[in-house]
């Protein structure tokens, strides 16, 4: 079947782009080994093809789109992922919704990453990184090039598609998909720094410095695809949860662990020169648990509600996930880099034994997560049946874990470097102690129950107090004993205590989980209209079903209960809610939630109706989720905190 223009152009830009990637891995090869001294037209070259490579990405992604907004269905990618009836923000969200789309950002994103790193500098190690950086999205665009290409043609006359995947049919997973794909693919950047630096056996401090930034940036974008993926849980699935432990959320965290543990252990590193080689083989896990991740969703290995977009290439990404496993692994055991230098411990009470603990913390956790994610698949290998493991099991092992973290948070940043005097450690450890203390009693009062809570709560109220006060002193000494200028003196304190903050949001964070999961109220009724109930401490009355037809994204019926909710003791209506459900033409038989909130700094009421019969007849659920908007909160100041970690380095003593 001939190809139209836009199918030329799109499928010619991805054949370019191969050759482009497949002449960057030799030329930079060529220029690492035989020429150590390198000069800069022949780097020129190297930045050359990392414009054409990232140019002809852009390009095939941009005849892809294009063909989805003008419902070119003479392509099978627009038929399968897209229809007439969609608006346009989630036509452009089609574009992600299926294997090829994926791949395109996987692709881009890092000859994005290739090309920033090109014009950062020029030397023989640069070309090393470019060689990896290219072999890594060739390995991406091989199979968008001869095992499925988004340029290939439909097999029919289509006039209409079957449209986008009902639950991505949210205005959130218009940012989610491609924030959390963007993430994924960014730890290619961190892959390529840290692999570059095993196999030539050194590195310098500077380089250490680009793979902090680079771990920064995938740590942060992964963070908020993380965050935006629990925001869509709660508000879209309708179980009144944000994290259910299902195996694609577990391999969307993964990545983020060895990110975790790098940044930790850098400032370790940093000091001493101790943990070199340890935290180059976290980098480049990193981006082995991201193609885990890809090759988990991808292959349907592991059943999961965000498989969108399962196909028949899963056993290339289990090649692609074995390569980008073991090699660094391989590299290292032969060609073991230096580590540079060694801790000298004065004392057990250290923040380097803190750190320390933190990395081994972080390991357990990710072991965990990461076996219990697999544990159906090895009982289906070893017994010839699957053993799922539900959210109970996690609750129950990585929950217990995290509380220690927790411990550790709360009491690292109270530790000096080398050795911690007892005096001091209780002169800083007295007041956030004591403010935790009578903020868990609060806490009790209200409600919470339970040792690992109570624990819980009080070890994130302490790291709220003790980070707040050592932010407070450290920030007050500085503008009092500084003689630099404002903005200056500002900066300096931003690289100090970004990751304070972050700790802080984490710790936030934590209140609001555990307020809304240990705390919560639920109430399932089944109501006629006129009928009054009561959940928690609100009145409800059912008043009537509702119902539209938009005929617009796929959607046929719309339809729910308007639901009355009042003060206690009032009568008068605070808010009117519209629980329901939306059915689809491509799947009447799933419809999605349509979930309403009634949202404050204290509670959430969260409802849904989960069906009704021919007499209005309606099952209605409210569940109160006490500090749940803390999570949030909680979780913008994180972000916050890493934003603030990019702010320039500079040596300076720490707290």
């Amino acid at each position: 079947m001939s190809l139209n223009l836009t199918q030329f152009i799109g499928q010619s830009a991805l054949i370019l782009s191969l050759v482009t990637g497949i002449f960057g891995v030799f030329f930079g090869l060529y220029i690492t080994l035989a020429r150590p001294n390198i000069l800069s037209k022949q780097f020129t070259v190297l930045r050359v093809c990392g414009v054409i490579l990232v140019t002809t990405i852009a390009v095939a992604s941009s005849m892809l789109v294009f063909c989805l907004l003008t419902d070119d269905f003479s392509l099978l990618y627009v038929v399968e992922h897209s229809s007439s009836q969609m608006q346009t923000p989630y036509k452009l969200a089609a574009f992600y919704s299926g294997q090829a789309g994926s791949l395109l950002i996987w692709s881009l994103v890092i000859a994005i990453g290739l090309l920033l790193q090109n014009f950062s500098s020029q030397s023989s190690k640069d070309a090393l990184t470019h060689t990896i950086l290219s072999v890594i999205v060739v390995l991406f665009l091989i199979p968008l090039v001869w095992l499925d290409s988004p340029f290939a043609s439909s097999s029919g006359d289509f006039t209409e598609g079957i449209g986008l995947n009902p639950l991505l049919v949210d205005p959130t997973m218009l940012i989610h998909p491609p924030m959390l794909l963007t993430g994924l693919a960014s730890t290619g950047v961190p892959f390529a720094l840290a692999f570059g630096a095993i196999i030539r056996g050194k590195n310098s401090t500077e380089d250490m410095a680009q793979l902090r930034k680079w771990s920064l940036i995938s740590l942060l974008v992964l963070s908020a695809g993380n965050f935006l993926g629990a925001w869509w849980a709660y508000t879209v699935l309708g179980w009144g949860g944000y994290w259910g432990w299902d195996p694609v959320e577990n391999c969307a965290l993964l990545p983020l662990l060895p990110l975790v543990t790098f940044l930790h252990l850098y400032p370790i590193y940093k000091r001493s020169g101790a943990f070199k080689h340890w935290i180059l083989i976290a980098a480049c896990m990193s981006f082995a648990l991201a193609i885990f991740g890809t090759f988990n969703v991808r292959s349907g290995l592991i059943a999961s509600v965000h498989s969108f977009a399962q196909s028949e290439i899963g056993p290339y990404f289990l090649g692609l996930l074995g390569l980008a496993l073991l090699t660094p692994l391989v590299v290292a055991a032969i060609n073991r880099p230096d580590e540079g230098g060694s801790i000298e411990y004065q004392s057990f009470s250290s923040r380097e034994t803190g750190l320390i603990f933190n990395n081994f913390l972080m390991v357990a956790i990710g072991l965990v997560i990461f076996g219990a994610t697999i544990f159906p698949v090895v009982t289906e290998i070893l017994n010839g049946a699957r053993v799922v493991v539900g959210p109970p099991f996690f609750v129950d092992t990585v929950g217990p874990l995290l509380v220690v973290l927790l411990l550790l948070l709360s009491l690292t940043v109270h530790l000096l470097w080398r050795n911690t005097p007892k005096h001091h450690f209780i002169q800083e450890v007295r007041l956030p102690s004591l403010l935790a203390l009578l903020g868990l009693v609060t806490f009790v009062v209200y409600g919470l129950r339970g040792a690992l809570g109570v624990t819980s709560v009080f070890f994130a109220l302490f790291i709220i107090g003790g980070h707040v006060q050592t932010i407070f002193t450290g920030s007050r000494e500085t503008f009092q004993t500084s003689d630099k200028a404002l903005i200056t003196s500002t900066m300096s304190l931003m690289r100090r205590y970004g990751g304070y903050f972050a700790h802080v949001g984490l710790a936030i964070m934590a209140l609001g989980i555990i307020g809304s999961s240990i705390m919560e109220e639920r109430a399932r009724v089944i109501v006629s209209p006129g009928e009054q109930f009561v959940a928690g401490s609100y009145a409800f009355e059912y008043t009537d079903l509702w119902g539209n037809r938009p005929n617009v994204n796929g959607i046929e019926i719309e339809a729910g209960t308007n639901i009355e909710m009042r003060e206690p003791g009032s009568n008068s209506v605070v808010d009117t809610l519209r629980p329901g459900r939306r059915f689809f033409f491509v799947a009447p038989d799933q419809p999605v939630s349509i979930v309403d909130i009634n949202s404050n700094l204290l509670r959430d009421v969260y409802v849904f109706t989960q069906g009704w019969n021919e007499e209005k007849v309606a099952e209605i659920q409210i569940i109160i989720k006490p500090l749940v908007q803390w999570l949030w909160i909680g979780a913008g100041i994180y972000i916050a905190g890493l934003f603030m970690c990019f702010t320039p380095e500079k040596k300076i003593r720490a707290a």
